[in-house]
Order: C-alpha cells, then structure tokens, then sequence
C-alpha cells in the first residue's frame, strides 16, 4: 500500500508504471521501460530504433533524452536543443551521467511519434471524477512539439490544438472519431486501474503518443494535471467541464476561462451541487 499523502498524486513515474503493468490490457498501451542503468541501455538501445531517458520524477518534459544507437560503435543524444554524436557506448554513458547528476532515471522504448508539419506530437486525454462519483473523459487535446525540440509541453514552448486538426493528415470522421473513443478508453482503463492502488486520486492526466499505425501508447499520466492548455480551444464548453468538476472535488483553480482575464481573479464556475438549480430540483423530485 502506498504512503498516505501519496494516495491522490504520487510524481513517481515508475512507481505508476508498475501499478498499470498489473493489468493485462493495459499492459500493451505502455512501451517498454526499465530503470536506468548501464547494462538496461545497452539492452534498450539493441533492442530498439530510439530509447528516451528521463527523470523517474519530474514534471514539464525536463530532463527528458533522446537516444540511437548508429551503427555498431556510434551513439547518438538528442537533450533540449542540444544534439550530439559519441563515438563509444562509455562516451555516451559518461555524458549521461553528466546531465543526470546522480538522479534516479528511467529508459523507455521509443515511440515514433506522429509529426504536426516536421514536429512530433502527442495528446493529453484529461480523465475525472464527475460530480455523481464515476469517472469521465472530459477533454482531448494535442500538442505539438516546438521546432528541434522531442518534448511537446507548454513549459517547453509546445503549442497546442484541437486532435482534428493536429490529426487531419491520419484520420478523419468516422476513424478519428473511433481514434478518439480509443485514446478516451484507454485513459478510463488508466484511472480505474491506478485507483487500485491510489484510491484518493479525482483526475489525471494521460500523455498519450500514436505511432504510424495509429497505434496509442502511453507515455506517462500525471495525477495532478495541469488542465489550462484546454482554455485555448474555441470550444468552451470543454474547460468550462474541467473546471466545473475540478471544483467539485475541491481542487483550486488559478486560472480564467479565456487568457486576456488573468490579471482578475479566478473565474467561478458553478459547483453542482447545492448551488446548481438543476442539481435541486432532481433532489426535489426524490423527495
């Protein structure tokens, strides 16, 4: 059983990954990870085109690297905007260890991710718990990844937009719409599996990377997600949900509904509950 201030939002990654490993179906949605050591890389980077290093915890794509192994000797890192060759596995490792400072990490199989233009892209599926108890996806959002950069966060200069139009040269209509019940089932599957284990939690966020053949994987979930990134979409109704659930379970927001409110404070969005009248008169009619 996991510590109790770690029941509703544990930031450790692999703690997280084991807890969804559990699960047989889930289990194909995750690439395969290991701690970070010299002997997993060298199987990883045998093993696979591309293996991403980060943080075992750590928030906004910091820290994050990427590595291929070229040819039989040669090594390549992509980290931020720096990118290099090494031309020995202990060269890598010693460069590694440079940036890592002695921090826990994980390696994770690659993922060739779906590119917006020339840059890689992602989506951030929000799951919640609704105001009757169960859980809901309340929003899908893509986000794509600033040029020469491997991370699509916001902390990171990743912009964001609708999956329509992030996805409008891989799926359309009828495909997306079941890419989209896809992506939404697998972060229910997620949440419910992860409440196994840490039962405070009330929402999450999945990141999700889809491969050439439109395949999901899930790449991390955070069990405390920022939920602004969904106020830039036009359609309002789907940051007004989040915010409207995300006062239910009694989280504080910081933030308006549309940007140019930020210097005010932070907009109200009815709770449902005792100050919504329709939540009133379903409690009348029960009566």
């Amino acid at each position: 059983m996991v510590a109790k201030d770690l029941r509703r939002n544990d930031p450790n990654k692999w703690r997280k990954t084991e807890v969804m490993l559990r699960h047989p179906v889930l289990r194909d949605y995750i690439p395969e990870t290991k701690k970070l050591t010299r002997t997993s890389l060298a199987y990883m980077l045998n093993k696979y085109k591309s293996v991403y290093v980060k943080p075992e915890v750590g928030t906004g794509g910091q820290g994050v690297m990427r590595l291929e192994k070229k040819g039989a000797r040669s090594y390549y890192c992509h980290a931020g905007l720096d990118k290099r060759s090494l031309t020995t596995f202990n060269a890598l490792i010693s460069f590694l260890k440079s940036r890592i400072n002695g921090k826990p990490y994980l390696a994770q199989r690659g993922i060739e991710l779906l590119k917006y233009g020339k840059n890689p892209l992602d989506v951030r599926v929000m799951i919640q718990m609704n105001p009757r108890g169960q859980w809901e996806a309340t929003g899908l959002i893509c986000r794509v990844a600033q040029p020469g950069k491997i991370v699509t966060n916001r902390s990171n200069g990743g912009t964001v937009m609708t999956v329509r139009q992030a996805l409008s040269r891989y799926a359309k209509g009828k495909k997306l719409r079941e890419l989209n019940d896809k992506m939404n089932r697998a972060g229910l599957l997620t949440v419910k599996q992860l409440s196994t284990q840490y039962p405070n939690i009330k929402e999450s966020g999945l990141d999700i990377g889809l491969d050439a053949g439109l395949k999901p994987w899930i790449l991390e979930v955070n069990m405390s997600p920022v939920s602004k990134m969904f106020r830039e979409l036009k359609d309002k109704r789907i940051v007004r949900k989040i915010m409207r659930y995300s006062l239910a379970y009694g989280r504080k927001l910081t933030y308006n509904i549309y940007p140019e409110q930020d210097n005010k404070p932070a907009a109200k969005v009815k709770r449902a509950g005792r100050g919504n009248p329709a939540v009133r008169r379903k409690a009348v009619r029960r009566r």
